[in-house]
């Protein structure tokens, strides 16, 4: 099973090439590919079945399994997302000694600049995904049970059995301290 989940992220473990002139730069997109892929397919089965109705596609389950799915989809692309954003966003100084400058470039290909020409975009796709997945979901795994006894909404409360139903062990423990078990 690894093997082909492997195959799936662009994690083989060995230096690939899927296309000519393949680089770090291409290699580091290629990284948010698959989880934008299981997002965008479960967006669209979603909204297809809430549009259409559910009497035509006789997929009355998917209404209401959608937020498991999705809290399972967010939990199985969570890593796999935390190390795309780290890649895209790591720096690195380089000096040059005789000139006396300074310049910031990107750690994985020193011939791009930090935040200039073609890395601007892998770093505002890195920072949007950290900002508006990555931080809010650790949130929400650390602090489920507290956000639990404010948010009374059902979707929130199937949301956060997805994340913590397998951590219950005589009451809930929180994902972060399961996560620094493992």
């Amino acid at each position: 099973m690894y093997i082909p989940m492997a195959l799936m992220n662009f994690d083989l473990g060995f230096e690939t090439c899927f296309f000519n002139g393949m680089n770090e730069f291409s290699k580091a997109f290629l990284q948010f590919a698959f989880p934008l892929y299981l997002f965008t397919l479960l967006i669209i089965t979603v909204t297809v079945v809430h549009k259409c109705g559910y009497r035509i596609f006789r997929f009355r389950f998917i209404a209401r399994r959608a937020v498991p799915v999705l809290a399972t989809i967010m939990l199985l692309t969570y890593t796999d997302l935390a190390g795309a954003v780290i890649t895209g966003l790591r720096y690195t100084t380089i000096y040059n000694a005789s000139s006396g400058e300074r310049h910031v470039v990107w750690m994985y290909q020193p011939g791009l600049l930090y935040f200039r020409g073609p890395h601007l975009a892998l770093g505002i796709l890195s920072l949007a995904m950290a900002l508006l997945y990555l931080i809010p979901f650790t949130f929400i795994m650390l602090f489920g049970d507290l956000l639990r006894r404010y948010i009374h909404k059902l979707w929130f409360s199937h949301f956060l059995d997805v994340l913590q139903g397998a951590l219950i062990l005589g009451g809930r423990l929180g994902f972060g301290l399961a996560l620094d078990c493992c």
